[in-house]
């Protein structure tokens, strides 16, 4: 069916290439919650009134992204990891918006949708790989279920809508010479707990995210269960978009698997922007003995390095043009920081992978630092004399965790040892600290001004409900509610860094003083009188 006109698919092109519609940091699918026009298109007549037929008055719509496949491009068989769930109803809406057609549009597989079983089980229990279950395999595993099933691709063109079951099972393949553009939303019954897969693994059995749940936008009736997050839609697509996080709550499984071509493998926990960072990142990585993932490099964000695993060695060319040793190890339970424009690298040794965990982040602080650009420059004596020179608020540095927590019996329920705290060159302040948790301690669940992120070590707590295992990272941004409770009888220990506010920036006061003077007819006068007296 129709929904959109092909000035409207041209209108979203154009937004789309201008970058107006930017990944959200912790789901990627949620653009209708801070878009206005894709939630004006999510609720069009056209398209929600054949959604509610399917699935009744209460409606939430929870996804809505674009999906681009080159030509030639393929996207297994597949079903999506949030639609795959037991209980609730979830129905997809796919619109090409440009270069659609029968070439370009999906395949899906009739009456899959009634076996309640995703292609993932159904190719673990057969163990084929992925990419080498063809239409054909496919097929003949949903005919031994239903004679009648049948491969199904659509004639489409641009402005139409694809309706299907969450649970059917569909495939798309570019033969086209062309991009594809396609809008894909996504809506469910509010019973349908909706969860962020884990990123990390997309195979089954299945891994969801409990924290943070993704934002859900009621578009019909109302929910009366309390399964999802529920967010307010968009009021207005003017401005700039936001990639605020919120809470996070990932756990590592130690070892992490190594990639033995690269060498090198990261995992990625979470990246955006709270209220006092304007970026930050988080990801693990798994780096085989022997391999280093780059040459010594610097750039604008101040970085913490935490090996979990293994042994390494981190080369920082910038200690050895102050006459320090350039190469300093790393083993686990030890971490590095790095101010901005500081030179490092980091190589695994040993026997085994090494397993370290990054935080990287950054501000604009209005300072010297934000006039340099992020390049890549090239690892000469002179560069490395100069970035070396940089004073820091708060220089490297190398921690052992396990020398600042508490020795000896103590009778506190909940304890903690500072580590270091000091401005640095992007916050008021960067702390750290240790942290023991007893049996019945805890906090009550309370709001920071400033973000924190948890790496859990040993024991168990419970937090925002969840148990929350060793080698897990938390994450909570300022404004965030949270609590920890710990209650087992094991103690718990964990390390806490706290990032603290972000610097005034003085060059918008030099601007605004600057653009008084200007606005001041004498001091134009007086200055355009020197400069004719210096022409003549």
């Amino acid at each position: 069916m129709h929904v959109l006109t092909p000035a409207q698919c041209r209108q979203l092109m154009a937004e789309y290439k201008r970058n107006d519609y930017p990944l959200i940091p912790d789901w990627p699918k949620a653009l209708a919650t801070r878009s206005a026009t894709l939630y004006r298109i999510a609720t069009q007549p056209s398209i929600l009134e054949p959604v509610k037929a399917l699935l009744g008055n209460d409606v939430m719509l929870w996804g809505a992204c674009f999906i681009r496949r080159k030509p030639g491009q393929v996207h297994p068989w597949h079903n999506d990891i949030e639609s795959s769930v037991p209980t609730g109803k979830t129905l997809s809406v796919w619109i090409g918006i440009e270069h659609t057609s029968t070439s370009s549009s999906l395949q899906m597989i009739s009456r899959t949708h009634v076996f309640k079983e995703s292609i993932q089980e159904v190719r673990k229990k057969a163990g084929v790989e992925r990419d080498a279950a063809s239409a054909d395999v496919i097929l003949a595993w949903a005919q031994k279920r239903n004679s009648q099933c049948e491969l199904v691709i659509p004639r489409m063109q641009d402005g139409e809508a694809l309706l299907f079951d969450g649970w059917l099972w569909h495939a798309s393949y570019n033969t086209g010479n062309k991009i594809r553009t396609a809008l894909l939303l996504q809506y469910a019954t509010p019973d349908t707990p909706v969860r962020i897969p884990d990123p990390n693994n997309y195979e089954w059995p299945f891994k969801t995210l409990q924290h943070p749940k993704p934002p859900c936008i009621m578009v019909s009736g109302s929910d009366h269960f309390g399964m999802n997050r529920l967010v307010p839609a968009p009021v207005s697509h003017e401005g700039h978009e936001t990639y605020e996080l919120t809470n996070q709550m990932y756990a590592i499984d130690i070892p992490l698997t190594p990639d033995e071509v690269k060498g090198w493998k990261p995992f990625p926990i979470f990246r955006g922007s709270t209220p006092n960072l304007q970026s930050i990142t988080c990801h693990v990585s798994a780096l085989n003995p022997g391999y280093t993932p780059h040459l010594p490099h610097h750039h604008k964000e101040e970085e913490i390095l935490m090996l979990l695993r293994g042994n390494a060695e981190v080369t920082l060319p910038d200690l050895s043009a102050r006459g320090l040793p350039a190469i300093v190890s790393l083993q686990p339970g030890e971490f590095v920081y790095y101010p901005a424009w500081f030179y490092h690298t980091i190589t695994a040794k040993g026997d085994i992978p090494a397993n370290y965990l990054m935080f990287k982040w950054y501000n604009s602080n209005g300072g010297p630092f934000d006039k340099l650009r992020d390049r890549s420059l090239s690892l000469s004596k002179r560069t490395v004399e100069w970035t070396s020179n940089i004073a820091h608020k708060l220089e490297y540095g190398k921690y052992t965790v396990s020398d600042y927590f508490i020795t000896g019996n103590s009778e506190k329920k909940f304890s903690t040892k500072l580590v270091f705290q000091q401005a640095t060159d992007s916050l008021n302040a960067l702390q750290c600290h240790t942290s023991v948790v007893l049996p019945g301690g805890g906090y009550a669940s309370h709001t920071d001004a400033h973000d924190v992120a948890i790496v859990m070590l040993e024991g168990q707590i419970e937090v925002l409900g969840e148990q929350v295992r060793p080698n897990s990272v938390l994450f909570f941004p300022a404004g965030q509610s949270h609590d920890m409770h710990k209650p087992t009888e094991e103690i718990a220990k964990y390390l806490v860094f706290e990032f603290h506010g972000n610097h005034a920036p003085p060059v918008k006061r030099k601007r605004k003083s600057l653009w008084k003077k200007m606005k001041d007819p004498k001091s134009w006068k007086n200055k355009f009188s020197e400069i004719k007296n210096r022409l003549r």
